[in-house]
């Protein structure tokens, strides 16, 4: 077993917003971390505590898009199915460890929008995790326990009890899913009868921009996407400040008082917004 630690560092300097990684064995001999559609990243400040987790099977998952974007994890296509923060998860997944979203600096706002897997879980789960799992799950032990275990578990069964699964059902599974993340992380957070109506709404408007699959992105992608994507996540945070819930909850939920506007995608990453990646299923 591997010890994986979630990290976090400003998008860039100054930034509200944080780009997730994690770091294998922190402790010599180092191992090249998960860089999470990022380069060659180390350092940055730890999110949550770090758990053992089984490094062949997450090292075979690890999908670059290019030489100098590794570890996608697999997610699907950025700004569609996820960012970072969802690469991130589906490397600690081998660890039963989830970070916290108001640990990190957009973590709710991309849980609302992709869960915290990536939207395209129910496909990364048998297709990408599981082959490896299959692949190299000899070559060290899967945790039986883990400090998430519990929400993983949740998050599994709300996930895969639908025997089909369409766009609307991917939504509402979204939709699902951070409910489950909120009564986890932050079970003192009264989350209003019609937020998920609301999320539905935000969900919608999404797959207006950029589409509900990888073909539609492909076509819609880009940087102006980018910019269309960020305005609506900023739509949505203006909205959750505006009373959706109260300011105490929206820091709990946040991290952050309201007022502040944080990009859903990274600005050094809008160009890969709907492309997708090589060696990754359709």
């Amino acid at each position: 077993m591997t010890y994986f630690s979630p990290r976090k560092r400003p998008v860039d300097p100054g930034s509200p917003a944080d780009h997730t990684f994690v770091v294998a064995n922190v402790q010599p001999p180092a191992i090249r971390p998960f860089a999470c559609w990022s380069y060659r990243e180390e350092g940055g400040k730890e999110v949550c505590p770090g758990g053992q987790g089984n490094y062949p099977v997450a090292d075979c998952y690890r999908l670059n898009y290019d030489a100098t974007h590794l570890d996608t994890a697999g997610i699907g296509v950025y700004g569609l199915n996820g960012v970072c923060h969802q690469s991130a998860n589906c490397f600690l997944f081998s660890a039963n460890i989830v970070m916290p979203f108001w640990e990190i600096g957009g973590g709710f706002l991309t849980y609302f929008f992709y869960g915290a897997f990536g939207s395209a879980y129910r496909l990364w789960r048998p297709l990408i995790y599981g082959q490896c799992v299959d692949k190299r799950g000899s070559q060290g032990d899967l945790p039986a326990e883990g400090r998430d275990r519990e929400l993983i578990d949740r998050i599994v069964q709300l996930r895969e009890r639908r025997t089909e699964v369409g766009a609307e059902d991917e939504k509402e599974e979204v939709v699902e899913e951070l409910r489950e993340c909120v009564e986890y992380f932050t079970p003192d957070v009264d989350l209003p009868a019609d937020f998920s109506d609301k999320q539905m709404e935000f969900l919608t408007e999404k797959e207006n921009i950029i589409g509900p699959t990888a073909a539609d992105a492909g076509r819609r992608g880009g940087e102006q996407a980018a910019e269309r994507l960020n305005e609506l996540g900023h739509q949505f945070l203006q909205a959750l400040g505006d009373g959706m819930v109260s300011t105490q909850d929206y820091e709990k939920l946040i991290g952050a008082p309201p007022g502040q506007m944080i990009d859903l995608i990274d600005p050094n990453l809008a160009h890969l917004v709907g492309q997708q990646p090589p060696d990754q299923p359709d």
